[in-house]
């Protein structure tokens, strides 16, 4: 329920940013806007595309109905499915991938066995205040401890004090851990440089191209895609440098 009141929230900030409210057809939008005021003009401009997750469906369904909310749900608003389970590139997936498989790997064993001093200080810190009640594989630990956090926030049920006493360092940590573990481990390689760059192109490489041709062949249309924290986090590692703000958290839901 909270995460589909996001999702419509987000609809409606694109609506305030993109829909011309005056205009009651494509050809009457002004300059400074893309789409007219209702969905039944608008719905040939308009294209949603997903994974195949129910949970990323329904956020694309709630986009819409924010961004449209008296006629795109009504109307039934269509989302696009991504391809099959076997050929999912809208996300990290090395279902086919030998080398991507092994690259994965080996970026949760390095992360894991190359903590730095902050990461081991909030995985012994939420480690002894669990007293074994949050449990999770040691290359795991910072992504699962982390995610156990965020769920209980977005339910509103009670996060142990010791966890929240430690965050906003939780978040931090298990960022930096997701990075380390989506570029293969890059750092602790002989070959950072090339590792790093073949692992993020395996891993959200069609992804980033299908995105770079639509930039280079603009239609007038406002395409969303509704994917993942693993979808966000590689597409950034490929298109950012390391020290920008955008990769100093893990991804909020519903960003854009």
């Amino acid at each position: 329920r909270t995460g589909l009141k996001q999702a419509v929230a987000l609809g409606a900030d694109l609506r305030a940013r993109y829909v011309d409210t005056d205009a009651d057809s494509a050809s009457a939008v002004r300059g400074s806007r893309l789409l007219p005021s209702e969905w039944s003009a608008a719905r040939r401009l308009v294209v949603a595309r997903s994974t195949l997750v129910e949970r990323t469906v329904y956020t694309a369904q709630g986009v819409l109905s924010g961004l449209y909310p008296d006629s795109a749900a009504d109307e039934c608003a269509e989302v696009e499915l991504n391809g099959a389970p076997h050929d999912e590139w809208m996300v990290l997936t090395d279902v086919n991938c030998a080398r991507l498989q092994q690259l994965f790997e080996q970026g949760l064993s390095l992360a894991a066995a190359n903590r730095d001093a902050a990461q081991q200080q909030v995985v012994e810190h939420i480690d002894t205040g669990s007293r074994g009640t949050w449990r999770a594989h040691v290359v795991w630990q910072l992504i699962a401890f982390r995610d156990w956090y965020s769920c209980r926030v977005a339910c509103r049920k009670p996060v142990p004090e010791h966890v929240a006493q430690v965050a906003v360092s939780l978040d931090t940590a298990a960022a930096r851990n997701m990075h380390t573990v989506f570029e293969g481990g890059a750092e602790f390689t002989p070959h950072p440089a090339e590792t790093r760059r073949e692992a993020v192109r395996l891993a959200i490489g069609r992804m980033l191209r299908f995105l770079v041709e639509r930039l280079e062949r603009p239609d007038q249309t406002l395409h969303l895609y509704s994917g993942h924290d693993w979808t966000v986090t590689p597409l950034l590692l490929a298109v950012c440098r390391h020290d920008e703000p955008a990769l100093r958290s893990w991804p909020p839901f519903c960003s854009s």
